[in-house]
């Protein structure tokens, strides 16, 4: 999708306005354009980083989201899931999330003779 305008002046890079981001996106970066004379092409990358649906996610935090996991899949913690007395989910009133409850077979991360 390029500007409105038409036609464009040589020389002048257009900005495509997107004013309904979502939230979290109002400062993102905008598709860009120039005027070859005869129709508008887009200038660089139409890569958009963010976390909803055609957007891309950052490398940077893809890459420390891996390094936690990785750390707390090795570090034996475990989430169970906490139950009421008669066996149902709790589940936490603000959120409405299930609740879990961790355990962690060595706490102090003691090793063992």
């Amino acid at each position: 999708m390029g500007p409105i305008i038409a036609p464009g002046e040589l020389g002048k890079i257009y900005v495509e306005a997107q004013p309904d981001r979502p939230e979290g996106f109002e400062n993102s970066m905008s598709h860009q354009f120039r005027w070859t004379g005869t129709q508008f092409i887009p200038i660089g990358a139409h890569l958009v980083l963010g976390e909803v649906t055609g957007t891309a996610f950052d490398g940077g935090r893809g890459k420390l989201l891996e390094d936690n996991v990785t750390e707390h899949l090795n570090s034996g913690t475990t989430y169970i899931p906490s139950t009421n007395n008669d066996g149902t989910p709790k589940i936490d009133a603000e959120t409405g999330l299930q609740i879990y409850e961790i355990y962690h077979p060595n706490p102090h991360n003691v090793k063992a003779n």
